[in-house]
């Protein structure tokens, strides 16, 4: 995922005030001053620096969320669509980290999925916001288990298409993430000889540097955040939001 980079200019965001509280740090650049316009509900801040993170204060009830977002920037011919994690109180407050980690979409930017990450494979998934006095265990440490987003492609025979299969899993390194995804009835069954279903991406959900995984988390929320992965039986499966949604309809 993309995300610009900052600095903090706290006399810039003194007096910001915006019309709904973010949950997250999110950075806007100059850049994307178009695309930010386009978006009425996002907040102005005037004499923006070159690069300028803007954070609020975040509310205790925050979740995690998995986006399936599409867009059709120009110069493509036909809708592109990228997964995007994010932490927030709710869903409209992931709107200004969207519009920043797709530029070249320009805000115009829709969510053709969402859902918030409460329950994966019997472990309940909630968020924590980080304690800088005192040690915590992270995910994958003393084989503690981990978030992974999988990503596989697979093929059918005569059908000019690559089809794809999302998946979060619960494991405690990549090699089991990827032993489990290959359990799945879509890697069994979509592809033929020649064609064969493959893992397209491996991300890990909660990662720090001792990972060599692709953090899909923007690096504000790694920051701030941890992930808390605890064993329940009883986890109710996460409702799966399906349909066309605008950001400025949130």
């Amino acid at each position: 995922m993309r995300l610009s980079t900052g600095h903090r200019d706290n006399a810039a965001f003194a007096n910001v005030t915006p019309n709904y509280s973010l949950c997250y740090t999110h950075f806007i650049n100059p850049v994307f001053d178009k695309a930010i316009k386009q978006l009425p509900f996002l907040f102005k801040v005037p004499n923006l620096p070159t690069l300028l993170t803007i954070q609020t204060s975040c509310m205790q009830n925050v979740r995690l969320y998995m986006l399936l977002l599409g867009s059709t920037p120009k110069g493509r011919h036909i809708e592109q669509h990228d997964i995007y994690f994010g932490i927030a109180e709710n869903l409209k407050s992931l709107v200004p980290g969207i519009v920043a980690s797709w530029p070249e979409a320009e805000g115009k930017i829709h969510i053709d999925a969402w859902r918030e990450v409460t329950a994966v494979d019997g472990f309940t998934i909630t968020v924590k916001e980080k304690n800088t006095d005192a040690a915590e265990v992270k995910p994958g440490e003393n084989n503690s288990p981990k978030l992974f987003f999988i990503n596989m492609g697979g093929y059918k025979q005569n059908e000019f298409e690559e089809y794809h299969y999302k998946m979060l899993t619960v494991a405690k390194d990549k090699g089991a993430a990827i032993q489990q995804a290959k359990q799945t009835a879509f890697y069994k069954h979509t592809g033929f000889k020649t064609a064969e279903s493959h893992i397209d991406d491996k991300y890990g959900v909660d990662v720090d540097d001792i990972y060599a995984i692709e953090d899909i988390l923007p690096d504000a929320l790694k920051q701030q955040y941890t992930l808390i992965i605890s064993p329940n039986a009883e986890a109710v499966a996460d409702e799966i939001h399906l349909g066309y949604f605008k950001l400025e309809k949130l």
